[in-house]
């Protein structure tokens, strides 16, 4: 019986319109410019979710395909589902995705922190590699309108003064 193909890689992505703002060092996103702060990009983005190596939060892989140890292969939606509820009855499975460098990566399921908060990473488009930014919080007075997966794993305030005050 011939190997299974390997798919093309597909790493999930939630679509965000609206701008990148720094401010002191950090870099948060909202549905629109904020006075008194720097607007980095504006436009339509889409955000990833990079998954931190264990003892080493500074690292992360954005998962495009997973390579279960019994030969089979999920990408997309069904990775993403499989990682977060599967993942521990197949350790030796590997992640293959990109670091926040945009560099190509491979990691042991056994090697990831999956209790640990993903990185919030933000690109120009679907095709993109690279991150524009790691994102540290969303900035929207109505938290309905941000998608469910982000919402679900970012840091959300109405206002830069209330994130101000949880960081500090």
């Amino acid at each position: 019986m011939p190997a299974p193909r390997i798919p093309d890689r597909q790493p999930i992505g939630d679509t965000f319109r609206g701008v990148i703002i720094s401010v002191d060092d950090y870099h948060l996103l909202a549905h629109a410019p904020i006075d008194g702060y720097e607007t980095l990009h504006d436009g339509e983005f889409i955000v990833r979710y990079g998954i931190v190596y264990l003892g080493k939060p500074h690292l992360s892989v954005v998962p495009a395909l997973v390579a279960l140890d019994y030969g089979e292969f999920k990408t997309g939606e069904d990775a993403w589902n499989f990682l977060l509820h599967k993942s521990n009855l197949y350790p030796r499975s590997d992640v293959i995705g990109h670091n926040k460098s945009g560099d190509d990566t491979q990691a042991f399921l056994k090697e990831l922190d999956l209790m640990y908060p993903f990185d919030i990473l933000v690109y120009a488009d679907d095709t993109a590699t690279t991150p524009l930014c790691k994102v540290d919080a969303i900035i929207t007075p109505i938290a309905e309108n941000v998608p469910e997966r982000l919402a679900k794993h970012a840091n959300i305030f109405p206002t830069v003064k209330d994130w101000k005050k949880a960081v500090k």
